[in-house]
């Protein structure tokens, strides 16, 4: 199994649902988040000034897949995340050791269940 991590632009949240949806992964996890680093710079305003921020808001997503359909899964995710701008993002894939679902104990679960 694969942990897939993926920080992306934001407003590409509902294209990367859709192009996972079609590939049979029904669930990931959402989260807001703010990421500092490497070129990317954003302009704001407060009370008529100019201010030059270093974080930018993101959205970072997460979901575990079948090492079957990992290298599709992460296909999709970058196709239907990219702009082909600066500060697109990145995609992280971890080997998953095993999960436990909480309710019933039973580990290795389904991962299209996650």
């Amino acid at each position: 199994m694969k942990y897939v991590i993926a920080v992306i632009q934001s407003h590409r949240l509902e294209n990367v649902r859709d192009a996972l949806v079609g590939l049979g992964i029904g669930a990931f996890t959402a989260y807001e988040v703010r990421r500092f680093g490497d070129s990317e710079e954003h302009t704001e305003f407060y009370r008529a000034a100019e201010f030059s921020v270093g974080f930018l808001p993101k959205t970072k997503i997460e979901f575990a897949v079948s090492d079957e359909l990992a290298d599709r899964a992460v296909k999709a995710l970058r196709d239907a995340a990219t702009t082909g701008s600066v500060g697109d993002g990145r995609i992280y894939v971890l080997e998953l050791a095993r999960t436990v679902q909480i309710k019933s104990g039973r580990i290795d679960a389904d991962v299209a269940a996650l």
